[in-house]
């Protein structure tokens, strides 16, 4: 499967819960646990969905994970295939490999790749991140 690097991630986690319900795919601007945790990002900061108000109807992702870093749970700190035990809608269905399948949870059945990096829990550190979208048209 194509782009199957890019599949390993954690489904219906919204900021200031304890746990991700495994299947949520987009929660329309709700919380899946009713928290009242706001996001904390910067609008300025934001990818996705930058021309709404914040905290309006449109502003639909406000309770996801990357609105409030390291306010969200995971299911697994290296993602699970696919993003959840079954399939859901959309393309992120996990094509089956001797490596692993749907739902598989990272930590368990990829090698371990150590960089030397140690991060302490609760600490402030310098990342990056790089998105391609190669749709043609």
């Amino acid at each position: 499967g194509n782009g199957q690097p890019c599949l390993w991630f954690s489904q219906g986690c919204t900021i200031g819960c304890s746990t991700c319900d495994n299947a949520t795919q987009h929660t329309m601007g709700k919380s899946l646990c009713n928290s009242t945790v706001q996001p904390t990002l910067p609008k300025y900061a934001w990818t996705l969905n930058r021309n709404v108000t914040p905290g309006s109807p449109s502003d639909t992702y406000r309770h996801h994970p990357w609105r409030a870093p390291g306010t969200a749970p995971v299911v697994d700190a290296c993602g699970m295939a696919g993003g959840a035990a079954r399939p859901g809608g959309g393309e992120a269905v996990f094509a089956a490999t001797h490596f692993a399948k749907q739902g598989d949870l990272g930590s368990q059945v990829l090698k371990a790749a150590p960089t030397g990096t140690q991060w302490a829990a609760g600490s402030s550190v310098e990342v990056a991140l790089g998105g391609g979208f190669k749709h043609g048209g």
